[in-house]
């Protein structure tokens, strides 16, 4: 397979999963915002300035994860499948609803398209 196709779908493949980390991440950012406003309304005080952080803590784990893997480089790989795969316990962790069963489903097809696109990263010398 001649060189310049194989860098097109190289990036091809790149864009895609950069695209899903990012939609994650507006995902996870809206949920802070939504979560963060309705605590804020309930008067629940601090706990409503930790449950923004962590969940804005999350979205920018997202958004680094899909911005490192523009790096080519085998940690920002690792980096990415790890913050995947916390982001899915931590999704199973809580009491589980409807949201968070297309959550865990969403990361585990980032988990398998993150996986399916491995060998670029570590085979990279």
């Amino acid at each position: 397979m001649p060189k310049r196709r194989k860098t097109e779908r190289f990036f091809g493949r790149l864009r895609t999963v950069q695209t899903l980390f990012y939609i994650n991440t507006f995902v996870w950012f809206c949920i802070g915002t939504y979560l963060a406003f309705v605590m804020f309304k309930e008067n629940n005080g601090w706990s409503t300035v930790l449950v923004g952080f962590f969940l804005y803590s999350n979205a920018v784990a997202m958004l680094l994860g899909g911005i490192f893997l523009g790096r080519r480089e085998t940690w920002a790989y690792y980096f990415a499948l790890a913050v995947l795969i916390t982001n899915a316990l931590i999704t199973r962790a809580s009491p589980f609803d409807l949201f968070d069963l297309f959550a865990l489903i969403y990361d585990l097809v980032i988990l398998g398209v993150l996986l399916w696109f491995r060998k670029p990263y570590l085979n990279t010398p």
